[in-house]
């Protein structure tokens, strides 16, 4: 049986002289892997330019259970971006999130809700010049999609943040806990949202020790999470 999906391009892989291997976030089916016959040719009906990471496409495939990698059949392009390949900071920004994602989601499981999240970011991003901050929502927002969303209990006695148990306690003796000036930056980013989390000012060490402990706290609930490769690569576009 054909299917038809929305897709997000999330990596794609050299394979063979001219054929391309491609892992992608789909609408219907959650992260498959498919391989694309030819891609690199010049004549070919699946060209390599519209299956690069972060392509939004409609695709056609045919899925097999017994398989790990499908055959794509056909791929469009949905949406042509205006300003991510430009901007080298949001390049940067929209590449740490996909690999986020596709560290995040294991294959062939459907959600669809996180999809459409993506897919939402991701043309906002492209169409927005103050994206201040638009990386911490876009994690703890995914975190609502995976099952560990924060719980934001911040008070004067509770202010440091337990990622194990994903909510704010006193401080202990020995622990994993966030730092004070971490955790009050992150309570404040549970109240914002897109929109607003420009108008916060977070100093730039804050930033940096966020990004690493809120990778950190994916690390401990996402089975199999492993470092983020580009992470430091968007520290330095960041600094």
């Amino acid at each position: 049986m054909i299917s038809t999906s929305k897709a997000i391009v999330l990596k794609t892989i050299k394979y063979g002289d001219t054929s391309l291997i491609i892992h992608v976030f789909t609408k219907e089916h959650g992260k498959i892997a498919f391989i694309v016959k030819g891609a690199r040719k010049v004549k070919t009906k699946i060209k390599a330019n519209i299956i690069q990471p972060l392509s939004i496409l409609e695709i056609q495939y045919r899925l097999n259970s017994k398989k790990e990698i499908q055959l794509l059949t056909e791929a469009r392009l949905l949406y042509i971006y205006k300003s991510i390949p430009v901007d080298m900071v949001k390049t940067a920004m929209a590449l740490y999130l996909l690999e986020l994602i596709n560290r995040s989601i294991r294959s062939k499981e459907e959600n669809t809700g996180l999809f459409t999240f993506l897919y939402q970011f991701l043309l906002a991003l492209d169409d927005v010049s103050n994206y201040s901050n638009w990386h911490f929502i876009f994690m703890l927002e995914c975190t609502k999609y995976l099952g560990f969303y924060p719980q934001n209990n911040y008070s004067e006695d509770k202010c440091h943040f337990d990622p194990e148990l994903g909510i704010f306690e006193e401080l202990k003796v020995v622990s994993f806990q966030f730092d004070k000036s971490v955790s009050l930056t992150l309570s404040q980013l549970l109240f914002s949202d897109l929109w607003q989390a420009h108008l916060l000012q977070i100093p730039k060490p804050t930033a940096k020790k966020l990004l690493s402990e809120l990778e950190r706290f994916f690390g401990l609930h996402v089975p199999n999470f492993l470092e983020i490769r580009s992470l430091e690569v968007y520290r330095q576009v960041f600094s």
